[in-house]
């Protein structure tokens, strides 16, 4: 199952619980690459990216690196 088919079946099953719903929604989110800023840091949190890894250590956002 891919992140958006995850998310699509979110919305379609998980009616009654919000909370739910919204958390396992952002860590799907997370989950998808984005391209870091163009100083280097992590386009969710501003952290420093480290170069050698492709997730950020502050918030978890995996690091899309083909986009570098």
């Amino acid at each position: 199952m891919t992140n958006e088919e995850a998310l699509k079946w979110l919305d379609k099953h998980i009616i009654d619980n919000l909370d739910v719903k919204l958390i396992a929604s952002k860590a799907i989110k997370k989950q998808i690459p984005k391209k870091p800023t163009a100083d280097y840091h992590c386009s969710t949190c501003e952290a420093d990216i480290i170069e050698s890894v492709n997730y950020c250590w502050n918030c978890g956002q995996a690091i899309d690196r083909d986009g570098k």
